[in-house]
């Protein structure tokens, strides 16, 4: 049998999913998905990025905070720019 080794992202990946701040930023993200969904709106990356300032602009919890910047990184990172469009 072979031996497989992990690629770099499968680490990545890995190692964020052990990150208790990443586990709680993710699940911030399918809150804030659930929460568009169940009101009808259009779920995508700018709805999301709406939601997510708003619920830092009201949050006192520097722990929440940490978590909410957290969420809306991962959310940036995935998004591309609109300038160029």
């Amino acid at each position: 049998m072979a031996i497989t080794h992990p690629t770099e992202a499968q680490i990545d990946t890995y190692i964020k999913s052990i990150d208790p701040l990443y586990v709680k930023a993710k699940a911030v993200i399918i809150k804030v998905e659930n929460d568009l969904w169940l009101s009808n709106n259009m779920i995508n990356n700018k709805k999301i990025i709406e939601e997510l300032v708003t619920m830092l602009e009201s949050e006192k919890e520097p722990y929440l905070l940490d978590t909410y910047r957290m969420a809306l990184q991962m959310i940036l990172d995935q998004t591309p720019d609109d300038v160029y469009q």
